[in-house]
């Protein structure tokens, strides 16, 4: 295959001229660090445990409790109510979802 480097260097300059290249952005550290998140997991009122991710959390209790809501159903409702309560075969839980200050 060849290549043709006057093409490839007029498309790098226009990409430079349109900041195609350059306009990803560099990592918002600060951002990042306001937005993150613990979840933290009651069953029948007993604290089962405290999750820095969400979806280890669901990982975690579908291997203990197999009816336990997936990472997509619990995402969905995060928006909606905090905390996300709901109920399977074995216990009554209530998923809390809070900042880190």
């Amino acid at each position: 295959m060849q290549i043709n480097v006057r093409k490839f260097a007029n498309f790098f300059r226009v990409g430079q001229e349109t900041l195609y290249f350059y306009s990803m952005k560099s990592r918002d550290y600060k951002r990042e660090h306001a937005e993150r998140r613990i979840s933290i997991l009651n069953g029948d009122g007993e604290l089962i445990g405290v999750w820095g991710n969400l979806k280890k959390l669901c990982e975690d209790m579908k291997e203990q409790d197999g009816e336990f809501l997936s990472y997509s159903a619990l995402s969905h409702r995060r928006a909606d109510e905090n905390p996300i309560r709901f109920k399977t075969g074995q216990k009554e839980y209530a998923v809390y979802i809070e900042k880190i200050r």
